[in-house]
């Protein structure tokens, strides 16, 4: 099976928009969780944010949480996607050989294409 490009750069930016909202992350409870480094010249100098289509991450996202959307399909494309698991770890999560990982994915992308409104892709 052969991974359609647009879908999984869909999938990718819905995974960045998640993590991103989730804001889950190891933070330091101490003291030390308010130190601030000394500034040196270039500090200022930021990555930008990666930018995506909210809208569309919001139609990703209601299309995937729906109850009717398949339990496989979601597990395969959370764990791919968001919280970005081993390949044997998705693949026992979602009750499947590992050697069939690549074949599912697939499978997940077009069931999620199919059921977005065909604007999600414009």
């Amino acid at each position: 099976m052969t991974i359609d490009k647009a879908m999984d750069q869909v999938l990718d930016d819905w995974g960045w928009w998640v993590r991103d909202r989730s804001g889950s992350g190891y933070r330091c409870r101490s003291i030390e969780g308010r130190y601030r480094p000394e500034r040196v010249p270039g500090d200022d100098e930021r990555v930008a944010a990666r930018m995506v289509d909210e809208r569309q991450c919001v139609a990703v996202e209601r299309t995937i949480c729906h109850p009717a959307f398949p339990r496989e399909a979601r597990i395969i494309l959370a764990g791919w996607f968001v919280r970005k698991d081993s390949p044997g770890f998705i693949a026992a999560k979602a009750g499947i050989p590992r050697s069939w990982l690549q074949d599912r994915l697939a499978w997940a992308m077009r069931v999620t294409r199919n059921r977005l409104l065909p604007r999600a892709f414009e």
